[in-house]
């Protein structure tokens, strides 16, 4: 979405969004926002009874990675050598949390 958007300078949020199947419908019953890191690539969700654990890597460099545009250019990129990078961020650290259900 970033090709398409304006040249303003905008805010992007992560969030957790707890619904239910209600009657074949399915209904909100909570949220809330993630981490405030200006990158986020959550990479495992878990679940535990009433809680719910969110591990991602985070970043706050926005920039384009000089990798990804590496992979892209190229119509048959060699991923062989460690996969697609990410398009955004660099010196990622790891964020985890824990969000509860409370209905």
């Amino acid at each position: 979405l970033s090709e398409i958007g304006s040249e303003k300078e905008s805010k992007q949020y992560g969030f957790a969004l707890d619904v239910a199947n209600v009657d074949g419908i399915m209904e909100l019953q909570g949220g809330a926002f993630m981490d405030d890191s200006a990158v986020q690539y959550p990479t495992i969700v878990e679940t535990f009874e009433d809680q719910v654990w969110i591990a991602s890597m985070v970043s706050n460099n926005a920039v384009v990675s000089p990798d990804y545009n590496k992979v892209t250019e190229k119509e048959y990129p060699n991923l062989t050598s460690g996969g697609i990078a990410n398009k955004y961020g660099s010196k990622y650290s790891i964020v985890m949390e824990k969000y509860s259900i409370q209905r």
